[in-house]
């Protein structure tokens, strides 16, 4: 079955390696099964490594949105789980202007995880906010063997639910409360985290 584009993106594209199972991806080059809601079509490439151990240079696959949003994280998952998983990862980002920065390893993390149905996926989360019109990422594997795929990647819009959470803590610990927070400013936030996100 042919997915559909996730909305606000308007392309996504990779130098090296190849779409499989995507009848959105005629043109070489071209990487909309990534983003199509469709966990058969994928990117493949035949090397352990497209630019998340050794420089990210033009490797991997770069995503430009319709405008500029600020993010923290990012999902992706394989067309299936392949051993050994991924272990390293490398970030690049252009914000509205053109500008472009690499996240350094120490400002990200890098997990896998599982989901209600026990398949894996990869989550990325930054440790302060973003703001990219096209963001570009490559992936590899925790020891030099295997293959490169990519079946589906999600960006997630910024929410600020999690800063102003560890905002109401005084401490690095997070386990004293600042003076002035009070019972209102918890039960305001357990309804926002509560309350479906319009956007979602």
């Amino acid at each position: 079955a042919t997915g559909k584009v996730s909305e606000h993106i308007i392309s996504a594209t990779f130098k090296s390696g190849s779409m499989r199972d995507s009848a959105l991806d005629t043109v070489n080059g071209s990487a909309l099964g990534t983003v199509d809601n469709n966990p058969v079509s994928h990117y493949y490439l035949g090397s352990w490594d497209s630019g998340g151990f050794n420089p990210l240079g033009s490797n991997g696959l770069t995503f430009e949105f319709d405008e500029a949003y600020d993010m923290q994280m990012f999902a992706f998952q394989e067309v299936q789980a392949e051993s050994p998983n991924y272990g390293y990862i490398r970030v690049r980002y252009w914000d509205e202007n053109g500008a472009t920065a690499e996240i350094p390893q120490s400002k990200m993390s890098f997990q896998l995880r599982r989901d209600a149905q026990g398949r894996i996926y990869y989550m990325v989360h930054f440790k302060e906010k973003i703001k990219a019109k096209k963001l570009q990422f490559g992936v590899a594997r925790s020891v030099a063997s295997n293959v490169v795929t990519i079946s589906e990647i999600n960006f997630y819009y910024y929410d600020s639910i999690e800063d102003d959470i560890m905002a109401l803590y005084e401490d690095d610990l997070h386990s004293v409360l600042r003076s002035d927070v009070t019972q209102k400013t918890i039960d305001e936030l357990r309804a926002r985290i509560n309350t479906k996100d319009p956007l979602s």
